[in-house]
């Protein structure tokens, strides 16, 4: 708990940092969805190539060893080229290297979040922002999400894949006093008997 020397940010500095809060909190959870989303794509592709490739080399194989008369040995070879060609998507497509970006992602997402969740948890054991817990934790996590989201994710968002995620976030994580320590629900409480 604070001492009477804790120096606490204004009222209107931790309303203004618990919007900045909610908003990055909230943006981070809906990439943090909807790159592992993406990433479950991929690798469902990966997977769906090699069960083919595998079931086509398992065809031809078969074929060779079973000897069949009607069918030439050109038609086994033709099959175990596809097999092959197929197992070769993959790379072409680039879907491992678009499955551990997505990967990276999210966990970049996730880091964001740990950052984030510890800022809050402190502001609450404190019952408000202290001018310390602002300029480091709370600055640092900022700088973080804004590296991110500014020049480390290149992602080219849409906004039908977007929008059910964001109705998603909002529905887990609403923009309630939840979200606020003591002291800035108190502010704005406040401010809400003065404009009255």
């Amino acid at each position: 708990m604070p001492n009477s020397e804790t120096a606490f940010v204004s009222p209107y500095q931790t309303r203004n940092a618990m919007k900045e809060f909610w908003n990055a909190w909230c943006t981070c959870q809906m990439n943090v969805l909807y790159h592992r989303r993406r990433a479950g794509v991929f690798h469902r592709r990966i997977r769906l190539l090699d069960i083919c490739s595998l079931s086509l080399a398992a065809v031809a194989g078969l074929g060779v060893l079973a000897g069949i008369k009607a069918i030439p040995d050109t038609v086994w070879a033709v099959i175990a080229f596809a097999s092959g060609i197929i197992g070769q998507l993959r790379s072409i497509f680039r879907w491992p290297d678009n499955t551990q970006e997505e990967q990276a992602l999210e966990n970049d997402y996730i880091s964001v979040l740990v950052l984030l969740k510890r800022f809050l948890d402190d502001a609450k054991h404190l019952n408000g922002i202290t001018d310390d817990l602002f300029a480091h934790q709370f600055q640092r996590a900022l700088e973080r999400f804004n590296s991110l989201t500014l020049e480390r994710d290149k992602t080219d968002y849409k906004n039908e894949e977007t929008e059910p995620l964001w109705r998603e976030v909002l529905e887990q994580f609403p923009p309630t006093d939840q979200w606020m320590p003591d002291s800035a629900i108190e502010s704005r409480k406040e401010d809400a008997n003065i404009d009255g």
